[in-house]
């Protein structure tokens, strides 16, 4: 999953915005954002958050969220499966002979790493000047700008995508699936941290204290204008569309 992290850590820099900026347009600590850059997922508490922080980096520093987190996806289904492959292997061979299952992994180990050091130097002396390809190589196909609208029409990366966008200073409190997406007391956020995106599987639950000054767009439909300013309002949806509070 470095590649991810790589990604966004090197677009962030191109665009010369700071780890700080982006901490204080998205509201997330700064703890995860250093660990999102180094592509240490595991230290981030839970796949949903996971992913709502993924998708908000994104947008804070003007990427396509929804192609972000679909790459995040599909990196990380080709790794579980890597991983599933190996523990199969393994439990076949632990079957038949489950005594030489220790000696077995150590000379495929021995195998593959010696291997790969004679492609290394015969790599560097077909090609010394070759130069290492940056990152974005993996990312050759992808859109690195966004434009968030009312009229987003693309496909959504999970069964419920919600895009927000905030004109004034509004509360926000979010719940994916059960889970708080900033804080149990919400976070507050103005027109200057404009967009954000949170994604859930089963069910999402949005309390927004100033309604007037959001507009969502759920799974490409526009929301428009949520209420009358000042008066609070809670939607919740699932898959099927937004439940009428």
């Amino acid at each position: 999953m470095k590649e991810i992290g790589e990604y966004l850590r090197q677009a962030r820099e191109e665009k010369n915005i700071s780890i700080k900026d982006v901490q204080e347009a998205t509201k997330i600590s700064m703890r995860y954002l250093e660990a999102i850059e180094r592509g240490d997922f595991n230290g981030i508490p839970g796949e949903v958050y996971c992913k709502g922080f993924i998708a908000n980096y994104a947008i804070a520093i003007g990427l396509d969220p929804q192609y972000v987190l679909q790459r995040y996806h599909q990196i990380k289904t080709e790794q579980e499966e890597q991983e599933r492959q190996i523990q199969l292997e393994q439990a076949v061979v632990q079957k038949y002979n489950p005594t030489i299952t220790l000696r077995w992994s150590k000379e495929v180990y021995l195998t593959v790493a010696t291997s790969l050091i004679g492609l290394l130097l015969i790599f560097s002396c077909i090609f010394p000047t070759v130069q290492y390809k940056e990152v974005n190589d993996v990312f050759s196909s992808r859109k690195p700008e966004v434009k968030l609208s009312d009229d987003n029409q693309s496909p959504q990366p999970y069964p419920i995508t919600v895009y927000a966008v905030f004109s004034d200073r509004v509360w926000i409190l979010v719940k994916s699936d059960g889970n708080y997406l900033y804080t149990k007391d919400g976070v507050t956020f103005n027109g200057s941290t404009s967009k954000q995106l949170w994604t859930a599987q089963k069910e999402l639950e949005v309390q927004v204290g100033n309604p007037m000054a959001v507009k969502l767009n759920f799974n490409g439909k526009n929301l428009g204008r949520l209420g009358d300013k000042g008066k609070e309002v809670v939607l919740k949806f699932t898959p099927n569309g937004l439940i009428t509070p």
